[in-house]
C-alpha cells in the first residue's frame, strides 16, 4: 500500500531513540499520581502537539499504590534473613508480622492447589502469566493462605528483585469489585533466594515470619490523549497507544512502547489528508500501581462514542526487548486472521496469534472492541532458561535501562503498527471476520455439554450457535463480493452497502466479543488476569465444578443456579447476533 510505504518510510527508530534516552535519564520511574508521571503526560502532549496533533492532558481521580517496605526471615532449617519487596496494594500486616510454615504451589494457579492444605499457611509461587501476580495472590486468599510469597523469574543465580501489583480489580474499585481487593500480604523475593527456599522446603518443613506494607491513597493521575482526524469517515477511529507509567529503569516497560507510538504518530501526521479514518492516540496512567485505572477511565468517560465509533484497540507495550525474535500478538478472534495476513507480508516470516488476555490495557474487552498487543518475543527455550520470564528477567526492575532495548527490533515492530493502522483506517470494508469468532463458541458450547454430562441444560445456546455460523457464513458470503468491488476504492462515501456492513461488524463485536472475552457486564471490568477468561464463553468457566459436587448440595445447587442464568445470556446474545444478520443480510441485498 502507498500511504503505508510512505510511513514506514519515513520512521526514524534513531528519533524514537533520543526521546528513550533523555526520558530514561531524567525521569526513569514515573508512577501515577506522581510529578515524574505528569512530566511524561506533559511531555508526550508538547511532543504531540509540535508535530500538529491536537493534544490535551485529562486528570483523574486514581487510586494508586506506592512500594512500601518489607522483611522476610526463614526459621526452620536455617535462621537466615532474605531480601525482598513488597508488591503494591497488598493488605498489611501489623509491626510484629506474620509467622507460619511455608508451601509451595508452583505457579499458583487454580490447578496447583488441590491436595495441598494451605490454610493459614505462607504459599510460595513463582512468578509468571500463568496466572498472573494479581491472580495468584487472589487464588492463596480464596484459599485461606495467610500470605504469599513470589519468586521472581530469571536464570537461577539471578539476585534481581521486581517491582509490581497484585490488585485484582480493574480500575478504581467499585462497591462491587471492592471485596475483590488482596486480603494478605504479598512480597517478591529473588530468584536465586526462591529456588534456596524451595529446596528446603522439599527437604522438610520450613516457617517463615515476614513483615510487609506498603500505602495506598486516592491521587490525581493523567492520561495524555491526541486526535488525527480522518477525512472519509471522522467520526470513526482506530485507538492507538499504551501505557506512560512505569517501574524502575522504565525502558522497555514502556518507553519503547510510548515513543513508538509518538514516532508513528509524527509519520501519519505528515499524510493526515490520506488517512481516511480517525485516529485517537492514547498514553495511559495507572497502568500498573491502579491495574488499568487510565484505561478504564477513558472506556467509562467515553461510552458513547466508543460505543458507536471505536473500530478496534492497538495496543502497544513493551516492544524492542533485546534478544527477541519472532513476532506474536494476542488478538480478539475477529481480527485474528486480519494481523496474521498482515505481519506475514511486512515480514515476510510465519507469526503466532494468541487468546486475547486480560492483562495490560484491555479494557475494552467488556465494551466489545476489538483488539491486538503484538511485539517481538524471546523463543520458548529461553523463556524456559529464564524460568517464564517471557518480558527478560530485568522486567519491572531498576535493570530495565537502555541497554535492554534494541532500536532494530522496535522498528520491526513499528512497522506492523502501522499496517494495522492504515488498513483498519483505509479499508472500506472493516476486515473482521467473525465466522471464525461463531465456530469458537460453538466448538466451546460443545464441549462443555460434553463435560457436564448433561448436568446444565444447552439446547438453545447451542441450537443459536448453530444458526451463528450459518448465518455468519453467509454474511462472510456477502462481505466478500463488497471486499472486491470497493478493493482500491479511493472514496466509499455515501455507499450504503459499505455503511451497513461495517456497523453490522462493528455492532457483532458489541454483541459476541463480551460472550467470548467477558464475564462482568458491559459496563464492568473483570479481575486482572481472572482464570475463567482464558477460556471462550469464560461466565460457563464455573460449569467445570459441576461433576465434583453432590447435586444435593448446597454448593451444586447453588452454582446450577448461577451457569442457568449464565447460559441465558449466552443464548439471548448468540440469537441476537443471528438475528441481526438476517435482517442486514435482507437490507445489503435491497442496498
Amino acid at each position: 500500500m502507498e500511504l503505508e510505504e510512505k510511513i514506514t518510510q519515513e520512521l526514524s527508530g534513531e528519533g524514537a531513540f533520543q526521546h528513550i534516552q533523555k526520558i530514561s535519564e531524567e525521569i526513569p520511574t514515573r508512577m501515577a499520581g506522581t510529578e515524574e508521571c505528569r512530566q511524561m503526560a506533559e511531555y508526550l502532549r508538547d511532543q504531540m502537539i509540535h508535530h500538529g496533533i491536537p493534544t490535551a492532558i485529562k486528570e483523574f481521580d486514581a487510586r494508586v499504590g506506592f512500594t512500601g517496605t518489607s522483611e522476610l526471615m526463614i526459621l526452620d532449617q536455617e535462621r537466615r534473613v532474605i531480601p525482598c519487596r513488597p508488591f503494591v496494594h497488598i493488605a498489611n500486616t501489623t509491626p510484629a508480622g506474620i509467622e507460619s510454615e511455608l508451601i509451595f504451589v508452583g505457579s499458583g494457579g487454580v490447578d496447583d492447589y488441590p491436595g495441598k492444605e494451605v490454610q493459614g499457611k505462607i504459599t510460595l509461587s513463582e512468578l509468571s502469566y500463568s496466572p498472573p501476580r494479581q491472580e495468584k495472590q487472589r487464588i492463596a486468599a480464596e484459599h485461606g493462605s495467610v500470605a504469599q510469597i513470589m519468586i521472581n523469574w530469571g536464570p537461577s543465580d539471578s539476585k534481581t528483585l521486581a517491582y509490581g501489583s497484585v490488585k485484582p480489580p480493574w480500575g478504581n474499585p467499585t462497591p462491587i469489585t471492592l471485596p475483590g481487593m488482596p486480603r494478605i500480604p504479598s512480597i517478591t523475593i529473588s530468584r536465586a533466594d526462591g529456588e534456596h527456599l524451595i529446596d528446603l522446603y522439599r527437604k522438610g518443613r520450613v516457617r517463615v515470619w515476614l513483615r510487609a506494607e506498603s500505602p495506598e491513597e486516592w491521587r490525581q493521575a493523567q492520561n495524555t490523549i491526541g486526535f488525527l482526524e480522518g477525512n472519509e469517515e471522522p467520526e470513526r477511529f482506530v485507538i492507538f497507544g499504551g501505557h506512560m507509567d512505569s517501574w524502575g529503569g522504565g525502558v522497555t516497560c514502556n518507553a519503547t512502547g510510548n515513543f513508538a507510538v509518538l514516532e508513528i504518530t509524527r509519520a501519519l501526521a505528515q499524510h493526515r489528508h490520506e488517512l481516511k479514518r480517525s485516529i485517537r492516540i492514547c498514553f495511559w496512567s495507572g497502568h500498573e500501581t491502579g491495574t488499568m485505572v487510565g484505561s478504564s477511565w477513558f472506556v467509562d468517560h467515553s461510552w458513547d462514542d466508543l460505543d458507536q465509533n471505536g473500530i478496534a484497540y492497538i495496543n502497544v507495550d513493551s516492544p524492542g526487548m533485546r534478544g527477541t525474535s519472532y513476532y506474536s500478538a494476542s488478538s480478539s478472534t475477529e481480527l485474528a486472521q486480519f494481523h496474521l495476513a498482515v505481519e506475514q507480508e511486512i515480514l515476510g516470516e510465519k507469526t503466532r496469534h494468541k487468546r486475547l488476555a486480560h492483562t495490560g490495557d484491555q479494557s475494552f474487552m467488556g465494551i466489545g472492541i476489538p483488539s491486538i498487543s503484538g511485539r517481538t518475543e524471546y523463543t520458548a527455550e529461553q523463556i524456559k532458561v529464564w524460568h517464564g520470564a517471557n518480558l527478560a528477567p530485568w522486567h519491572h526492575s531498576d535493570e530495565m535501562t537502555l541497554d535492554k532495548m534494541d532500536v532494530s527490533l522496535m522498528l520491526k515492530a513499528m512497522k506492523v503498527y502501522v499496517a494495522y493502522i492504515v488498513r483498519l483506517g483505509n479499508t472500506a470494508i472493516l476486515p473482521f471476520d467473525h465466522q471464525t469468532m461463531a465456530q469458537e463458541l460453538k466448538d466451546r458450547l460443545e464441549a462443555i455439554a460434553s463435560a457436564v454430562g448433561g448436568r446444565l441444560g444447552l439446547s438453545k445456546p447451542r441450537k443459536w450457535a448453530e444458526q451463528l455460523v450459518r448465518n455468519t457464513k453467509a454474511l462472510d458470503e456477502h462481505l466478500q463480493v463488497l471486499r472486491k468491488e470497493t478493493q482500491g476504492a479511493t472514496s466509499w462515501k455515501g455507499n450504503q452497502k459499505v455503511m451497513l456492513a461495517n456497523r453490522i461488524q462493528m455492532k457483532l463485536s458489541r454483541i459476541l466479543h463480551p460472550i467470548n472475552y467477558s464475564i462482568a457486564n458491559r459496563y464492568g471490568f473483570d479481575h486482572y488476569g481472572l482464570t475463567a477468561l482464558s477460556t471462550p464463553i469464560p461466565c460457563l468457566y464455573d460449569s467445570r465444578y459441576l461433576t465434583t459436587l453432590s447435586p444435593q448440595s448446597n454448593d451444586y445447587r447453588a452454582l446450577l443456579t448461577h451457569l442457568v442464568q449464565q447460559t441465558n445470556r449466552v443464548s439471548d446474545g448468540l440469537r441476537e447476533a443471528s438475528e441481526l444478520i438476517e435482517m442486514t443480510l435482507d437490507s445489503l441485498q435491497r442496498a
